[in-house]
């Protein structure tokens, strides 16, 4: 697959980030 958008991507991914950080923080606490 071909990315025509890398910014719309890094933004996906800081996303995905974002989500995945908020989902397992409380969990390594």
């Amino acid at each position: 697959m071909v990315n025509q958008f890398p910014g719309a991507a890094r933004v996906g991914a800081a996303v995905a980030n974002a989500v995945l950080f908020y989902v397992f923080a409380p969990a390594g606490n």
